[in-house]
């Protein structure tokens, strides 16, 4: 990325007049020039690391821009690129206007504005506005844009993703991940000059190298590949299939492979185009045909009488049989074709059933088609027109798109739930490399369970979240936490995919909860490079290796203990002592430790649906041939636990002698003492798993705070303090509950033995009595003492 300098200087070298300079800088500080929505509800929105920019660019396309932005990072030679930016004073339309560009790339030599659009919406907005995209010499032109840049020293083009895309994008998601890791260095090594020196003479696939040469790596090639050393059909052949995937030395034949490759993908995903009449027939028609052909064949043989209605047929079939081609062809009727030609219905009833229409797909009180029809005849009747039959409507019905109704009904949620599939043709690969790409989500664990000793809090039902390794269905980690889902237990499910893989994905994939799109995953993926993808809401098949995961641990786990929820779902249909706060009996670190058995032994090694290969196998298939290239290794342990600590909201005030008061608990330290007397704590954050540790920072770094009982406890397994943290705000909550029930009766007995005083003193005897009666009136002492008294410091009797 440029400095201002630096910047400044490439303007200059440019010669780009200041006016043009102050509209660049403008886009540039403005960008992104509008808030990314997901309002079109099948977006993918992309939180990404961009390397070259060293900062965070957000994008609204997941196979359009992300891939171009993909594209740059890994082969562009610019300096740094812009999203989202706004030029102004285009005129288009016959009117002045901005609009809203994809990228300003600032090239070494030029600067280029780029529109991302796939080539079935360009088709779409010729159609629509056949004036500004025009498509000249298999070219997209928007002369309008062109002419603005143009005039500027500036220049615009249209870029569109290759169809099928998939294979693009998942080759380019492991070549960027070697790019941002260490493994860029592997490209240098012996074994790629080896290779390097091979392909001068010859072509060889990935396993041949793999074999041939010692010492070579999937890790060492991908990183050949994203320095330009290497070139590969990498458009078409994806990387881990070793077998196809040719290695050239020379760039212009790999691009021309490639391009043959991408050509007989298309060709091979393309539907059939049929020229056989017998093949397009209807049964019907083609039951028909046979028997028109079986009494044409009788009358040449002289079997039957000729006849003038056949005598044209029986010439074509004696033709067709004489030229090889089919008689039967000759022979299939199209009584599919037959039929009216002509419309029923007038233009007034036309107009009703597109009202009745629109009004059943836009109006959630039309709860039936019956209703909608009914609407309609009361509408036809009003008009003084015939209504339409009810087979009619529904027919009209079944031609436009059900999604608007579905929307209608139930939202985004109904509106995914009724969406076709999408053709595989359009559909993004999983990632190619293991550990690469984690899929991540949360639900609530079916089985109600209580910490141990603690039974008094009762039984709840945890929050587990997962994540999947995209590459082969593994699952990485898990996190199970009571409560609602929070940032602390993402950040114990990142810890815990550290402790079991060594390692942390590059790309995540979760909803749009707020422990994801908040600022502190934000802030942790910036320090370690990762990208965040977000699905549109609603729509569990963009994250289904996540939600099929969470679904099987609770229908073949959960479901199967005391306490399960399941019969819970049934409502009234089951009795209460069935249900689960009846049955509950399990305490937590039983249930924790059962389903991790579960995950990763049961679930990690049986093979699922059609595949040969169960997860564990195929991560070790991948893991021989890639590693886990592209990963983010972590290096730095306190950094990494502090980036995993939960920051602490709301102001805690600092004590200059005693430390911090956070809930009950005193953190303090002697280094964070000696720190609050020279500057104020800039931000606090708490351990997600031990909740007796503190990360306090300032100006000059970060401090830990501990508490009193810290050192008691800091021999103790993770799982034992995270289950002690997990139930912290139970305990404390209980014992609020305790304290202040004893509160009350001390109160209530203060107060009744006040009231009780002095209730017997008729019971007393008489010598009692007159010692009581010498002195029971009330004097009132003097605040200050008279001039002519002696000043005592206490009243005494003897100066009574």
């Amino acid at each position: 990325m440029l400095s201002e300098a630096n910047r400044a200087a490439y303007y200059q070298a440019l010669q780009l007049p200041p006016t043009v300079i102050r509209e660049v800088e403008e886009m540039r500080l403005n960008s992104p020039s509008r808030k990314l929505s997901q309002r079109g509800l099948k977006n993918i929105l992309v939180d990404f690391y961009s390397a070259r920019n060293g900062a965070r660019r957000r994008f609204e396309s997941y196979t359009g821009e992300f891939l171009f932005g993909l594209e740059l990072e890994v082969f562009g030679c610019s300096h740094e690129y812009w999203v989202q930016v706004s030029p102004k004073n285009i005129e288009r339309y016959g009117k002045t206007s901005s609009m809203t560009i994809d990228f300003m790339v600032l090239d070494k030599d030029h600067i280029r504005l780029i529109e991302c659009k796939p080539r079935r919406r360009l088709e779409k907005l010729a159609l629509e506005h056949p004036g500004e995209w025009v498509l000249s010499n298999d070219r997209w032109l928007r002369p309008a844009v062109m002419e603005w840049a143009e005039h500027r020293g500036l220049s615009y083009e249209i870029w569109s993703p290759p169809e099928p895309h998939g294979i693009y994008q998942a080759n380019l998601l492991a070549l960027y991940g070697v790019v941002t890791s260490n493994c860029i260095d592997a490209a240098n090594d012996r074994c790629i000059c080896h290779l390097r020196k091979i392909l001068t003479t010859r072509v060889v696939t990935l396993r041949e190298a793999l074999d041939q040469i010692k010492g070579l790596t999937g890790a060492h090639v991908l990183a050949a590949m994203a320095k330009g050393y290497l070139h590969s059909p990498i458009k078409s052949i994806p990387i881990d299939a070793a077998e196809r995937f040719t290695l050239y030395g020379s760039e212009s034949r790999a691009r021309e492979y490639d391009d043959q490759m991408l050509a007989d993908l298309r060709s091979g995903l393309a539907q059939p185009n049929l020229s056989s009449a017998v093949l397009m027939a209807r049964p019907v028609d083609h039951e028909r045909g046979v028997m028109r052909l079986e009494r044409a064949l009788r009358m040449l043989e002289g079997k039957e009488r000729l006849t003038r209605r056949y005598a044209p047929l029986v010439r074509r079939v004696a033709e067709a049989r004489k030229s090889g081609d089919s008689a039967l062809a000759v022979c299939v009727t199209r009584y599919g074709q037959s039929g009216r030609r002509v419309e029923q219905l007038t233009n007034d009833q036309e107009k009703a059933l597109a009202w009745a229409i629109k009004q059943f797909r836009t109006d959630a009180l039309l709860r039936t088609k019956v209703q909608a029809h009914d609407a309609l005849r009361i509408h036809c009747e009003r008009e003084g027109i015939r209504t339409p039959s009810r087979t009619t409507f529904h027919n009209r019905l079944r031609g436009v798109n059900h999604l608007v109704r579905a929307y209608t009904e139930g939202g985004y949620r109904a509106y995914h739930a009724a969406e076709p599939a999408i053709d595989p043709s359009d559909r993004t690969l999983r990632c190619l490399i293991p550990g690469l790409m984690a899929h991540v989500d949360a639900t609530k664990f079916d089985v109600r369970c209580s910490p141990d000793l603690i039974a008094n809090l009762g039984f709840e039902c945890p929050t587990v979240y997962i994540a999947m390794d995209s590459a082969t269905g593994r699952p990485l980690g898990r996190a199970v936490m009571f409560g609602h889902a929070c940032r602390n237990a993402l950040a114990v499910l990142i810890r815990d995919v550290l402790h079991r893989q060594g390692f942390l994905p590059r790309y995540w994939v979760a909803d749009g909860g707020s422990e994801y799109t908040g600022e502190w995953f934000e802030s942790f993926c910036s320090v370690y490079g990762a990208t965040r993808v977000q699905p549109p809401p609603g729509n569990p098949r963009k994250n289904s290796l996540a939600e099929n995961a969470l679904g099987r641990i609770n229908a073949e786990h959960a479901h199967k203990f005391l306490g399960s929820t399941a019969p819970d779902q049934c409502g009234r249909s089951v009795t209460a002592r069935q249900k689960s706060r009846v049955t509950a009996v399990h305490n937590y670190k039983t249930i924790v430790d059962l389903l991790d058995i579960y995950l990763f032994s049961d679930m990690s090694s049986v093979p699922h649906g059609a595949n040969r290969l169960s997860p564990k196998e195929k991560s070790e298939v991948l893991s021989e041939l890639f590693g886990a290239a592209g990963v983010v290794r972590v290096t730095g342990r306190d950094d990494f636990l502090i980036a995993t600590s939960v920051p602490i909201e709301r102001d805690i005030k600092v004590e200059r002698g005693r430390g911090i008061r956070h809930l009950q608990r005193t953190y303090t330290s002697g280094e964070l003492l000696h720190r609050i007397g020279t500057s104020p704590a800039l931000e606090k954050r708490l351990d997600c798993v031990d909740s007796r540790r503190m990360y306090v920072k300032f100006s000059s770094g970060w401090v830990l705070a501990t508490t009193a009982d810290s050192l008691r406890n800091e021999g103790r397994g993770d799982m034992d303090k995270l289950s002690e943290a997990l139930f912290d705000r139970d305990i404390r909550g209980e014992n609020a509950r305790i304290r202040r029930a004893a509160r009350i009766d001390r109160a209530i007995r203060t107060a009744e033995a006040n009231a009780t005083a002095g209730s017997a003193e008729h019971l007393m005897p008489a010598d009692n009595k007159t010692i009581e009666t010498i002195s029971v009136t009330k004097r009132r002492k003097r605040r200050w003492s008279s001039p002519d008294q002696s000043t005592q410091p206490f009243v005494t009797e003897d100066s009574e």
